[in-house]
Order: structure tokens, then C-alpha cells, then sequence
């Protein structure tokens, strides 16, 4: 039973940061293409300042419930898969961390009215890192549903 509840919370936590990174890739990433540089750094700014707390907590605490998931389960088929979720977790954070926060830092200190050249290209970066962190996320969803399936 314990291990049923532990799987559930995994797959709600690998669900909404899935379904978090699914409404950047298809809503915001789209918003930000469509704008120029003197409303891109000022949006960037308010949306990272939204996301920045919540999604860096939400993928340590699903971690977290991984680790006891696959601490709880009774078969190695359902160890395995939380392991392979749990490395998706982790690569959605190293993504997040060596590509996406490292250019909301850079894009937020730029002035809006002057940007580097470069800034389309940087937008393009950012817009990529966004894109392999969901895909990670959705993989690792994939893979948490399918070890709660066979505990």
C-alpha cells in the first residue's frame, strides 16, 4: 500500500512538471519568438520570476519521492523504470541549470532597448533548452507511469 501511495505521488509530480514545461514549450516559447527585444527581456523577467521558485522545487521534491518509490517497490521491473524516471528528473534539472538559467541570468541584465547582436540566436538557445528539458520530462513521465503499473 505504501508503495502504491508513493508511486501515485511520482507520477502527479512527473505529471506537473511535464505539463508545466508542455504549457512553456507551447505557449510561451511561440510568445517569446513573436517578440522583439524590448518586450522580450521585460517578459522573460516576469515569467522567470514566476517559474523560478516553483520548478526547481517541484523536480527535488518529485526526486525525492522517486528515490522512496524505488526504495518501496517490490520489483526490480518497477526499480528500474522509477531509476530511468529519476534520471530523466535529473536531466531536466541539469538542462534547467547549464542552459536555461544560465541565459535568464544573461537575458536579464541586458537592456531592452540596446541587446547583444546575438540575441535571436540566445532566444533560439534558450527555446532549445526548453524543448530537451520537456521531452526529458515526458520520457520520465512515461517511465513512472509505467513502473506504478508494475509494482
Amino acid at each position: 500500500m505504501l508503495a502504491a501511495t508513493i508511486a501515485v505521488a511520482v507520477v502527479i509530480g512527473a505529471g506537473l512538471l511535464a505539463g508545466a514545461l508542455f504549457a512553456v514549450e507551447k505557449a510561451v516559447v511561440p510568445y517569446f519568438a513573436s517578440l522583439p527585444a524590448g518586450r522580450y527581456v521585460p517578459t522573460l523577467t516576469f515569467l522567470d520570476s514566476r517559474f523560478d521558485p516553483f520548478m526547481p522545487w517541484l523536480a527535488r521534491v518529485k526526486a525525492l519521492l522517486t528515490v522512496a518509490a524505488i526504495v518501496a517497490a517490490s520489483s526490480t521491473a518497477s526499480q528500474v523504470l522509477f531509476g530511468a524516471g529519476l534520471l530523466c528528473t535529473i536531466g531536466v534539472g541539469i538542462v534547467s541549470e547549464s542552459v536555461n538559467v544560465v541565459l535568464n541570468r544573461r537575458i536579464r541584465a541586458w537592456d531592452p532597448g540596446h541587446p547583444p547582436p546575438n540575441w535571436e540566436a540566445v532566444r533560439r538557445r534558450w527555446a532549445w533548452g526548453n524543448r530537451l528539458r520537456f521531452a526529458l520530462a515526458v520520457v520520465g513521465l512515461a517511465l513512472d507511469s509505467a513502473a506504478a503499473t508494475v509494482l
